[in-house]
Formats: C-alpha cells, sequence, structure tokens
C-alpha cells in the first residue's frame, strides 16, 4: 500500500529523551507518519511548534516542573496560535481534573504513556482526520458517572443526541457512529450540528467537555 503524498508530520514535546526516542522508532515505521521535530521544554516547544507547524503535537504535560501540569501552559499557546495543529496530551498521569482541562483548553486527545502502540497510532490518526482520540482509560472517565447535572439547566440533548456524544468520547467516526445507531452518516451530521448549537461549541472534544460537565454523559 501506497503512502500518502502528504504524511501526518508530527512533534513530540516532552522532558525524557528515553520517551522521544521510544515514540520516534514507534511512529517512523509507518509509512503516512513523519517526526517532524522534537522539544524538551516549553520554550523549545513553542518555538518547534511555529517552525516545522505540524498536524499532530504529542505533548507531555510534566516539562520538568514539579507538578504534572507544565504542558497546560504550552497546550494553550500551541491552540491559540495554531489553527492547524492538533494536540494530544501524552502522559503518565489521568484523573478526571486533568483530562478536562486539557479538553478546556482545546486539546483533541488525552494518551497514557503505557498504551500500546497500535492504539497510539489509531488516536493519532483519528485526531488528524478531526476525531477526538482518548485511550480507554480516559473514555471510561469521561462517559461515567459525572455527578451533578446540568450547572445551568439551559443545554438539553434528546436521547439520541446523547448516545451519540458517548460514542463520539468514545473515538468513534461518523461512520462507525452511523452503523451502531442504523442511521445514515448525513443524518448523524446533523445530530452533530444540532448538538454543537445546543451545548455552544465548535469541535468534537469541547462538545464532549461540555456535556459531561453538564452532567448530560452518564451511566
Amino acid at each position: 500500500m501506497l503512502a500518502p503524498l502528504d504524511p501526518i508530520r508530527v512533534v513530540m514535546i516532552d522532558d525524557h529523551a528515553i520517551v522521544r526516542h521510544g515514540l520516534q522508532a514507534v511512529l517512523e515505521l509507518e509509512p503516512d507518519i513523519m517526526v517532524a521535530g522534537q522539544a524538551s521544554n516549553p520554550t523549545e516547544a513553542l518555538a518547534v511548534v511555529a517552525d516545522v507547524n505540524p498536524d499532530i503535537v504529542l505533548l507531555d504535560l510534566k516539562l520538568g516542573a514539579s507538578k504534572p501540569d507544565e504542558g497546560f501552559k504550552v497546550c494553550r499557546e500551541i491552540v491559540a496560535a495554531n489553527s492547524t495543529a492538533r494536540v494530544i496530551i501524552f502522559t503518565a498521569f489521568l484523573n478526571r481534573q486533568l483530562l478536562l482541562e486539557a479538553i478546556k483548553l482545546g486539546a483533541s486527545g488525552y494518551v497514557q504513556k503505557e498504551v500500546d502502540a497500535e492504539d497510539l497510532l489509531k488516536i493519532v490518526r483519528a485526531v488528524h482526520a478531526g476525531e477526538v482520540g482518548f485511550d480507554n482509560q480516559a473514555v471510561s472517565l469521561l462517559v461515567g458517572s459525572v455527578g451533578s447535572g446540568a450547572e445551568d439547566g439551559t443545554a438539553s440533548l434528546s436521547e439520541r443526541e446523547t448516545e451519540i456524544v458517548r460514542l463520539v468520547a468514545q473515538g468513534l467516526t461518523n461512520v462507525e457512529i452511523a452503523k451502531q445507531c442504523f442511521l445514515s452518516e448525513s443524518t448523524v451530521k446533523y445530530h452533530l450540528r444540532r448538538i454543537n448549537h445546543n451545548l455552544g461549541v465548535t469541535h468534537r472534544a469541547e462538545m464532549v467537555f461540555v456535556a459531561t460537565r453538564l452532567g448530560l454523559i452518564s451511566d
């Protein structure tokens, strides 16, 4: 199978060289993915992203800081400065607060470093295609019990729309959602437009974040 003319260009940001080298070894085995750059700290990260304009940024949260949140500042600046680069948080840390903060800041994915290589590649490709990309544990946090209900009571989704948001949170594409819900792809797109309008959002990760915060996704 021939590789695409334009491979997915990835920048890796992690303060551990061994992690970057390991990622590079995995990514460069794929004909449709190219490592375009890497960085070990926030200053280098922003410079590399601005220089190479990647499609995907794999970003660790802890970049030499004492708390696992240094990467949030980098994520915010990348999203604000670059409309094409999509950020996937790639970290050893996972809890609901970190996950929701990452999505709030514009990250399109959240993956723990223990993820299987095949799953990581799937997530990179999914995020590049405009989907969201979460590993299984992140998905469990997103679609699990969320406690108190809507914050303002103004946003609501139908049962079908809530089902579709849950499937989006699991990383399913429009085609996969259509098959699972026995709908046409155009109908799924219609529901997604309604969901975005009702929640006041513009992209899939933000949709999942807002729906979760409003208590619209629960077991």
